[in-house]
């Protein structure tokens, strides 16, 4: 992870080595409002923060693209801004259309930036565990692959803040969704702490995906209140931390 001068913002250090810009947000810093959220059901409420961004970044705001995520396994290839706000159920984007600033938001959930140099193209992935059971990483390379001939072994990733295992304690229903190598016994019976982050490492390395290419941004986001929004911690109608790459 590397620091950025600009408090609302933090980078991947793989990324940010390719040049390729990219941006995780914080909660901090934000002039729009006390709760940042980048989607929703009225744009007054979340238009200012993708004026902000698109602002911070000296793109057009049409230009900052957002799914309007429903924890599936959709991906939609983008080469224009949509009619609407957003990409209706939709969980992942692609592009190699320079410009375009995709983007995914979490609070809690994993955010995964991929980053093609050779074939100059991108994805942002959001990954709940509805998703990353569903293979939306896997999807999503398909698509990359299917679109721009991009060969998994050329996969830059980068997985964003999203909640740790020791906080994330799931019932039995959920964690039957996963491999047991994902999954520790929590305190209270009948629960099972998942571990979210490797679920998606190893499915990103099982698709061909070199594990030295992929960066795990260490925060969790339950633990760390000042930096981070956590549905888990403040409910579901916290804000949200925008992850985004545009070439």
């Amino acid at each position: 992870m590397m620091p950025a001068p600009d408090e609302r913002f933090i980078t991947f250090d793989n990324l940010s080595r390719l040049g390729v810009r990219h941006f995780t947000t914080t909660r901090c810093g934000w002039q729009s409002g006390a709760v940042v959220r980048f989607t929703g059901d009225e744009p007054s409420e979340f238009m200012p923060f993708r004026h902000e961004l698109a602002a911070a970044m000296n793109i057009d705001v049409c230009n900052v693209l957002f799914p309007r995520q429903v924890h599936s396994a959709t991906v939609v290839q983008v080469t224009a801004p949509p009619d609407a706000y957003d990409f209706p159920a939709t969980d992942a984007l692609i592009t190699d259309t320079p410009g375009l600033c995709l983007c995914v938001q979490s609070a809690d959930c994993v955010p995964i930036l991929l980053y093609a140099p050779q074939r100059r193209a991108v994805a942002a992935v959001h990954a709940g565990w509805r998703g990353t059971a569903a293979g939306i990483v896997t999807a999503t390379l398909a698509m990359m692959q299917r679109c721009f001939a991009v060969a998994p072994s050329q996969v830059v990733a980068a997985i964003g803040p999203s909640i740790h295992q020791p906080a994330y304690a799931v019932a039995a229903d959920v964690a039957a969704h996963f491999a047991p190598q994902f999954l520790k016994p929590a305190l209270t019976a009948g629960k099972f702490l998942l571990n979210l982050q490797e679920a998606n490492r190893c499915q990103l390395i099982s698709e061909g995906v070199v594990a030295n290419n992929i960066e795990i941004m260490n925060l969790c986001s339950f633990d760390n209140p000042y930096l981070l929004y956590s549905a888990r911690r403040e409910s579901i109608n916290t804000g949200r931390m925008a992850t985004g790459i545009m070439l």
